[in-house]
């Protein structure tokens, strides 16, 4: 029986070529692969019961893992999307779309990552901007997730600013008020009342502000 772990592909091939320095380098590179490949179909069996483990082997299963996004204080149901998705963050680690997933799995998909020479940054920077918030995390979910960024992106890549758009629907409210006035005059020998309407009007309306945030990563 052929152990996969502990041969090498170079072994099948031809002498004439096998002691080729090219080939003995391909052939150790395919083999990390192989054997990295090996280890990792060790976790079919987790990825299959992750839906029935309780909480506290799912913390466990996080740290085993090195889930990217995770906390322990998140709910069961968000904790085990997570598990599922951290290693296809792990695949795509260092690039763009790595970076592009973990943001829309936080904030949503209307998002914008912009690199430094679409918006005229320093090199190798970026921005993230996020449309359409109904609320701004606080300063520790927003650390949670600037390490989570940092497990995902390259090295040489820095995170230059967030930029949050929210949209506020507000309700404007006018009115007028009227007062009716009158006089009544009296001439000599028969009662006639003459009327004089006055009418004192008000008018209002409310505005509301919007708060912009800008998180910046030194």
């Amino acid at each position: 029986m052929i152990n996969f772990s502990e041969s090498n592909v170079v072994d099948i091939l031809p002498e004439g070529i096998k002691k080729d320095p090219m080939v003995m380098a391909l052939g150790y590179a395919i083999n990390k692969q192989i054997v990295k490949i090996i280890d990792q179909s060790k976790l079919i069996s987790i990825y299959g019961t992750i839906d029935e483990l309780p909480d506290k082997i799912l913390d466990l299963l996080a740290i085993e893992m090195r889930s990217q996004y995770y906390n322990s204080n998140l709910p069961i149901a968000t904790k085990r999307d997570i598990l599922k998705k951290t290693m296809v963050w792990h695949y795509h680690a260092g690039t763009l779309s790595a970076v592009q997933e973990l943001v829309e799995f936080v904030w949503g998909h209307n998002i914008k990552i912009e690199e430094w020479f679409e918006f005229k940054g320093d090199p190798y920077t970026f921005q993230i901007e996020l449309f359409d918030l109904d609320n701004i995390m606080d300063d520790q979910m927003m650390a949670d997730f600037i390490e989570a960024l940092r497990k995902v992106k390259n090295t040489r890549s820095w995170l230059k600013t967030i930029i949050f758009h929210r949209k506020v629907i507000q309700k404007l409210f006018s009115g007028a008020v009227a007062t009716p006035q009158y006089s009544k005059q009296v001439i000599v020998d028969f009662y006639n009342e003459k009327y004089k309407d006055t009418f004192d009007t008000y008018s209002g309306v409310t505005n509301a502000q919007v708060t912009k945030q800008n998180i910046k990563e030194v």
